[in-house]
């Protein structure tokens, strides 16, 4: 998966309304925008583990942390199919 850095400059607060050390705010970042996709229906959960950094052990965990339910459809199956295939290929 390719990625991109993004510098954020966000109020100091955010940390406490976030209930987090400054040391664990991109993570919290990545998790959120995880979710936020995944409710809206624009990502698998395969993608959800990429973006949040989460092994798909800990998405019933991840999904209950943010009242998510999960969503698997045909499409779904597909794609995490492929990614399984991709990478039994290395």
């Amino acid at each position: 998966m390719e990625k991109i850095t993004v510098a954020l400059e966000l109020p100091k607060s955010v940390l406490a309304a976030l209930g987090v050390p400054e040391s664990e705010l991109a993570k919290v970042i990545r998790e959120l925008i995880a979710a936020e996709l995944y409710r809206q229906g624009r990502i698998s959960l395969g993608k959800v583990t990429e973006i949040a950094e989460i092994p798909m052990t800990e998405i019933p965990t991840f999904l209950a942390r943010y009242n998510l339910y999960i969503r698997y459809s045909a499409e779904d199956a597909a794609a995490d199919w492929k990614g399984l295939r991709e990478g039994l290929e290395v």
